[in-house]
């Protein structure tokens, strides 16, 4: 497979929206080439590349920047990450690159470091690039696919090492109309979808309307991700408010009974963070709230077992 020009999906050259420390580029090589400029110091080039209107002013911009010599330590790196990082951003990429199944892919560049080289014989290490991201791809494919839409409670859960048995994307989404917006825009399907809602919905909502709302929650899940099992993980005791304390307890006492025979959905129960009914000081930090380092411990192995289970049964 020969990779030509800007008009094909895995070249860097190719035009599409990419996202890279908190920029918005237009391809993957302005992000680089901004990228090396900015390692560099050279904010101005850096700025000119930022403003190029296609990727290959900004290639011929990036090639003032006095390149330093450990940027060859680091630059494969970068690109590498870059590649990744397209990979989860574009479907188009991700779907052009596994149909190249186990061909040879080759990056007709005059540049002979990344590409074949005018003359053919260039090192072509962006060509292996690919290939090798193509298997991490295929590996990470064979796993169970794991989406976790939840509020701050789950801020410090990292999707990189939750777990090694299943893929993991963590979304942030506040209240339950978030998340309703969060599941419409994920993209491809998943096999489980974890939710870990209702403590915000809570303060400015009845008990019975935070239920007819994630009640709507799971339709709609079930609609967008037909062979998804859903997980409802279940907001802890709090200790800011007696008041939304029991309206906690009543909440999860309903939910637990609405779905007890669902085969679709499964409930988290988090009452280990708990002692009969109230906030256990060990497990919630002194806000109410939010989780002590030891209860993240506790709430996240109760999500991974979660899914563990619906991923094997």
């Amino acid at each position: 497979v020969y990779v030509k020009g800007y008009r094909e999906p895995l070249s860097n050259f190719y035009r599409m929206e990419f996202q890279w420390q908190q920029n918005t580029f237009n391809s993957l090589e302005q992000a680089f080439q901004h990228e090396k400029a900015r390692r560099h110091g050279d904010h101005r080039t850096a700025k000119r590349i930022l403003a190029a209107k296609h990727a290959g002013i900004a290639n011929k911009i990036g090639r003032d920047v006095r390149i330093h010599p450990l940027w060859d330590r680091e630059k494969e790196k970068i690109m590498y990450q870059m590649l990744w990082e397209k990979s989860n951003q574009s479907e188009e990429f991700r779907h052009e690159l596994l149909r190249t199944a186990d061909k040879e892919i080759y990056e007709e560049l005059p540049d002979k470091f990344w590409g074949t080289g005018r003359d053919g014989k260039g090192r072509n290490v962006l060509g292996s690039m690919l290939m090798d991201l193509r298997k991490e791809i295929k590996s990470q494919d064979e796993k169970p696919s794991v989406a976790i839409i939840g509020s701050s409670l789950i801020k410090n859960l990292r999707s990189d090492n939750f777990s090694r048995h299943f893929r993991t994307e963590v979304c942030k989404s506040y209240t339950i109309p978030e998340a309703k917006k969060t599941i419409r825009n994920c993209p491809g399907e998943r096999d489980v979808v974890v939710y870990q809602l209702l403590s915000n919905d809570m303060k400015s909502k009845s008990g019975d309307e935070c239920l007819s709302d994630l009640r709507e929650l799971v339709t709609l899940t079930k609609e967008l991700q037909p062979r998804a099992k859903i997980i409802i993980s279940l907001p802890p005791n709090r200790g800011d408010s007696v008041t939304l304390n029991h309206t906690t307890n009543s909440i999860n006492a309903s939910v637990k009974f609405t779905y007890s025979r669902d085969n679709m959905v499964t409930v988290c129960d988090n009452s280990n963070l708990s002692y009969r009914g109230e906030p256990s000081r060990r497990y919630i930090s002194s806000d109410g709230v939010h989780p002590t380092p030891a209860g993240e411990k506790v709430l996240f192995g109760n999500i991974r077992q979660a899914i563990q289970s619906v991923i094997t049964c």
